[in-house]
């Protein structure tokens, strides 16, 4: 645990250590392991283009994704936001999918993107708020007090379980918190900043 980065993206540490586990321990595999989020992001891109628009936008929009900088740059690149490429879109899919019943279990899940991705990018902070606000509101015929308590419940237990087994192993590592993402004193601020 003293080798995991806690002042910028504690979960990035974590989630190259189950890829090196899994696959060696050389760079090769940290690439390899990017490259393949990079590869899941354009067929996320589709499925959300296609639940805007039509079946035609979405292959254009997945191509386009699949070419750009990020997707290519990511996978041949050391780099902390490489995971955001998929935990963002998976939240915009979710929220864009949300319907009247049987919607627990997607919000369950939306709140533990949201802390995942916290964790990977502080910056992404208001972002996630408003993905947050998003989907305790919608759909329009759920805007009553108790549902938006339940709804607001569910991504909440979901944000607290993806925060959770990192504060607790860095408690047990240094006797403090990391409900920030950042082990510092005063790095809220920068939080915001980079907002």
């Amino acid at each position: 645990i003293s080798m995991v980065n806690f002042w910028n993206a504690p979960f990035y540490s974590f989630y190259l250590a189950g890829f090196l586990v899994l696959f060696g321990d050389s760079p090769g595999t940290v690439f390899y392991s990017q490259a393949t989020i990079g590869s899941l992001t354009p067929v996320l891109i589709f499925l959300i283009t296609r639940v805007l628009f039509d079946k035609r936008t979405a292959i254009i929009a997945g191509l386009l994704t699949a070419t750009s900088h990020l997707c290519i740059h990511y996978s041949v690149v050391i780099n902390r936001a490489a995971p955001l490429l998929i935990t963002l879109p998976l939240i915009i899919y979710i929220c864009l999918n949300l319907k009247e019943n049987k919607q627990r279990l997607k919000l369950w899940g939306l709140g533990l993107l949201i802390g995942f991705s916290f964790y990977f990018g502080q910056e992404t902070l208001l972002t996630l708020v408003m993905f947050f606000i998003y989907s305790v509101f919608l759909p329009k015929s759920m805007w009553t007090n108790r549902q938006f308590i339940k709804n607001s419940l569910w991504v909440i237990s979901g944000i607290l379980i993806a925060l959770m087994p990192l504060n607790l192993l860095y408690h047990s590592y240094s006797d403090a918190w990391i409900l920030l993402g950042r082990d510092e004193l005063g790095s809220g601020a920068k939080t915001w900043n980079y907002n």
